[in-house]
């Protein structure tokens, strides 16, 4: 055995080394676009440099080394999972919605994905790989050869320049291997999470400019679906009758389907923003100080009632440090500027929410509620009751599909009757109210639309591509008004029925509330709201 500096050079050293760096490297490559070798190149080399310094440092513990190489085994494999079932790596989108998920939902992912023969074995597979690998590597022998001590040094600067290049953020190299990429999510995540001061800050600057007088203005109704891909609905042209109440409703002209209706985003959390507060999604510069204003403490400053009703998080289970979809609106001070009323549980089902909180859902003028609904939200075959299931594999005529993706097609429109049926009771509570409700949701799903049949909110396309932008990107939006509404506001009635087709993105929805509230303050922007005459269109701009 030859030594370097007094330092042994092994075989199951040099083994090591290529193990871990290309495990840990080979993740980078994970995309469909040319940038694939670049960027796997750029991983390789940014690992090399940190695999040399942790195989000296675990050289004389064959425990630590072993722990080491399994930690990366299941991280490979993790990166390998979130890439075949989402398209992506581990990122700060999965992060996030990793800690937005609650229990309930949990539970049905663990219960379609992870309780499977499949993921057994999986698991089998990477302790016996693992095993295999840490054995193999501690049973390889030494090997001879001789590094001068001008290469050690000149090794040692190269690798430790390269280490500090890795982690300069303007100058970092294509493609982050495992660990640095997951290091930076997990940085991007909490960044994005600490601006709940500027919230609190703008709370104190709102400046009513017009009160409305609260017996003239309509009782308000925002209700936010989940995941629904509008050209699931009959309304929009779907050959299957999966919304029978609300086309009863627009054939008598009380409901408005609007046909030009874009989201910003895919992610929940991120729609939940944009649909709470001025944030805008352009490809210029957004205004950081009105950017932090919450539109229902605009509302509740005016001397509105505010309740916000939510059947996917409750602040009481999930707390502002938490991150929740709606994670900015838990803290005290900010909750407290914004609601009257919050609800602390959830139901099963959304129609079932509804009865549950009926009593806090306000038809009074001069109230906002604000209703978040599961909607068809993954897994949709557990959103609805079983007397529901109205359509199975044979109703959906798609032959170049499967059986099984047939039925999961099924269970989504089951999912989107059962949706007609939650919004037709909230409806039906407004009847004889003066009351407008505007039905958005967050986002659209695929539901193996289109001829590459993706399923879900995947990231394997460009977002602009039309197949994923026609059922993600483009949403439904539909607003019900009350024949006591369309006569006493016959003006803002008018302007919605001649708005129906006009080009509008979600992050602009607050504008359109204060309209219809007859709320004016300091901060309002009539440039954005669809009911004004100075409204004017922007692209949407995709923010993920």
């Amino acid at each position: 055995m030859f030594k370097l500096n007094n330092i042994p050079v092994k075989v199951k050293d040099i083994t090591f080394i290529a193990v871990t760096t290309l495990l840990l490297s080979v993740p980078s490559g994970f995309t469909a676009d040319h940038f694939a070798k670049v960027m796997f190149v750029g991983s390789f080399l940014q690992t090399f440099a940190y695999t040399i310094p942790l195989a000296a440092l675990t050289a004389r513990s064959t425990l630590w080394r072993n722990v080491a190489l399994s930690m990366i085994v299941v991280l490979f494999a993790l990166e390998v999972y979130v890439f075949t079932k989402l398209g992506c790596r581990i990122n700060a989108n999965i992060l996030s919605l990793i800690l937005q998920t609650n229990a309930n939902e949990a539970w049905e992912y663990l219960n379609l994905h992870v309780l499977s023969i499949g993921f057994f074995i999986s698991i089998i597979t990477i302790a016996a790989a693992t095993t295999t690998i840490c054995v193999f590597i501690n049973k390889l022998n030494a090997v001879a050869f001789t590094i001068g001590k001008k290469s050690i040094i000149a090794t040692a600067v190269v690798l430790a320049l390269f280490i500090a290049y890795t982690w300069m953020p303007k100058f970092a190299p294509i493609g982050k291997n495992s660990i640095h990429n997951l290091v930076n999510s997990m940085g991007f995540v909490v960044d994005s999470h600490n601006d709940i001061a500027q919230y609190e800050q703008m709370i104190d600057r709102i400046e009513i400019t017009h009160y409305p007088d609260s017996n003239q203005s309509p009782a308000i109704v925002l209700i936010v679906g989940e995941s629904f891909n509008r050209n699931h609905s009959n309304l929009y042209g779907y050959p299957l009758n999966t919304q029978p109440r609300l086309k009863a409703e627009a054939d008598s002209g009380n409901l408005l389907v609007f046909t030009n209706c874009t989201t910003p985003s895919l992610s929940t959390n991120k729609c939940i923003k944009f649909l709470f507060t001025h944030s805008r999604c352009t490809s210029a510069d957004e205004d950081k100080v009105t950017s932090h204003i919450i539109m229902p403490a605009v509302f509740r400053r005016a001397g509105f009632r505010v309740s916000y009703l939510d059947n996917q998080y409750t602040r009481t289970f999930c707390q502002y440090t938490d991150f929740t979809c709606g994670y900015f609106l838990n803290p005290p001070k900010i909750n407290d500027a914004c609601f009257d009323v919050r609800n602390d549980e959830l139901c099963p089902y959304d129609g079932d929410f509804v009865d549950r909180y009926g009593n806090e859902i306000q038809t009074a003028p001069g109230t906002l509620s604000i209703i978040h609904i599961m909607g068809q939200h993954f897994d949709s075959s557990q959103r609805y009751p079983d007397e529901y299931a109205a359509f199975h594999a044979d109703d959906i005529d798609r032959r170049d599909l499967s059986e099984s993706q047939r039925e999961q097609v099924a269970q989504y429109d089951n999912a989107t009757l059962y949706n007609d049926y939650t919004i037709a009771k909230i409806i039906d509570r407004y009847r004889n109210s003066d009351a407008v409700i505007i039905y958005i949701a967050d986002h659209g799903e695929q539901i193996y639309d289109g001829p590459n049949h993706y399923f879900g909110r995947g990231f394997l396309c460009s977002f602009y591509d039309d197949e994923p932008y026609d059922n993600i990107f483009r949403i439904p939006v539909m607003i019900w008004m009350s024949p006591t509404f369309s006569t006493r506001h016959s003006d803002a009635a008018l302007r919605l029925r001649n708005a129906v087709d006009r080009q509008f993105c979600s992050d602009d929805l607050p504008y359109l509330l204060y309209d219809l509230a007859g709320i004016d303050f300091n901060y309002n922007d009539k440039s954005r709201s669809l009911l004004n005459d100075l409204y004017i269109p922007h692209k949407t701009i995709i923010a993920d």
